[in-house]
């Protein structure tokens, strides 16, 4: 071989040392997601032994242990990850499964409630994983996977992100001066509450469509604005109450509008008002003006909404009493319930043993009936929930909001589809 001929290999053989370290790593990662925890383990202690400090061979030797339920051999590289830079959160998910395997209750219960605070949002984690079964029923388990729930989906518990829930439902628009009707609009949430849509549609034919939300990056709500003429407006919020909230737009010819919603909590009526200004907002004249009024209520039976309420306060009364049994029987033998995090109850049995599974651990409940649509034979309702609990000598409330979907049988309305999710 000549001279030059070992000049130029020679780089190439440093090049693919350089790269060693790193495909190393890469294969770490492919070892785990195969399975292969023991090979994962050696692979994971030959890369420290090179370098102690890897924070990815640690984080991957203490997942592998895990997998294979060792659980306290876990711990100590878990800590290096962290210590090293990995990832927080995927590290301190793993060394939270590690402190309950191996019963470490106050080390558990300690990160476990440090969690939320650093962003933590798999409640899935917390859901599905076997290890945790024995802490589930503790009230601090339940009050960090309620902030964690909140971490994945802060649209459904911020109250900021709330500002027109009041405006939620089915509506017929009538004219507040002879209470003809002139509109019907639609309003419901998406993207797990982080957007409310409205569809609204004229008698006249004309129809539009609005996207509201809460924008993070200045505080505000703000709405999207389009209709079939294709106007477009966007505005932004100017001022807000419990119970009202104004935005205003400048369109595109420059005239300023602002609307206002307002709600009557008394007789759950929405007054929508808008007004326009052209002289950059010194006067101002009225536009459109409506009465949204709640189709169910435009319609002179109120029996479901009557019926169900009637239900709901036996609900209490039995949970009251503990007669869980009894209030297993408001629902359908087929009925399912799927409690956040994805777990379903199939059947009243299981729904049953559910709510066995709360005897004695609750001190009040009380349901409050938000909004109910009837489909014939078939009803749906929003509800929230407010279960108040002993944790430590201290009485917490849990809030839930909950979709019920109910059946008209022979023995009155009962519960075919329950879902339901934390908003507090």
């Amino acid at each position: 071989m000549s001279m030059n001929n070992r000049h130029r290999i020679a780089p190439i053989c440093l090049i693919i040392l350089c790269f060693q370290p790193a495909l190393a790593q890469s294969d770490l990662r492919q070892i785990f997601a195969a399975g292969e925890y023991g090979q994962c383990i050696e692979t994971a202690q030959q890369l420290l032994a090179k370098d102690p400090k890897q924070a990815q061979a640690h984080f991957f030797r203490g997942a592998c242990l895990i997998r294979l339920e060792q659980y306290e051999q876990a711990i100590e590289p878990l800590q290096a990850a962290i210590k090293y830079g990995f990832p927080v959160n995927p590290a301190h998910a793993n060394l939270l499964r590690a402190y309950a395997g191996s019963q470490q209750e106050q080390a558990f219960f300690t990160l476990l409630g440090q969690l939320p605070a650093s962003g933590f949002a798999n409640y899935a984690l917390l859901d599905n994983q076997a290890v945790f079964a024995p802490y589930r029923n503790h009230p601090a388990f339940k009050t960090a996977y309620a902030q964690v729930h909140d971490n994945a989906f802060p649209c459904l518990s911020q109250k900021q992100t709330q500002k027109l829930d009041f405006w939620l439902g089915d509506w017929d628009i009538l004219n507040p001066t002879n209470q003809a009707k002139v509109a019907t609009s639609r309003i419901y949430k998406s993207q797990d509450g982080c957007t409310l849509y409205e569809d609204y549609a004229h008698q006249s034919g004309f129809k539009g469509r609005s996207m509201n939300y809460y924008d993070p990056n200045d505080g505000l709500y703000k709405q999207v604005w389009v209709d079939l003429r294709n106007n477009v407006a966007n505005y932004i919020e100017t001022d807000a109450t419990e119970h009202a909230i104004t935005m205003q737009a400048q369109l595109a010819n420059g005239t300023l509008t602002r609307t206002t919603w307002a709600h009557n909590p008394s007789d759950d009526t929405v007054l929508q008002a808008a007004e326009n200004s052209t002289d950059n907002g010194q006067t101002w004249t009225a536009g459109f003006t409506g009465l949204y009024v709640r189709t169910t209520k435009a319609n002179p039976s109120t029996e479901p909404k009557q019926a169900l309420n009637a239900v709901l306060k036996e609900m209490e009364q039995q949970f009251a009493a503990n007669q869980m049994s009894a209030i297993a029987m408001h629902y359908t033998t087929d009925a399912q319930m799927l409690e956040p995090g994805g777990r379903i109850h199939r059947g009243q049995k299981a729904i049953e043993a559910y709510w066995q599974s709360l005897d004695g651990q609750g001190i009040a409940w009380e349901l409050e009936l938000l909004d109910v649509a009837s489909h014939g034979q078939v009803v749906s309702s929003l509800v929230t929930s407010h279960l108040t609990y002993q944790d430590q000598d201290q009485a917490v409330t849990a809030k839930t909001r909950a979709l019920i979907i109910w059946r008209k049988t022979t023995d009155g309305y009962r519960i075919h589809r329950d879902f339901f999710h934390f908003i507090q």
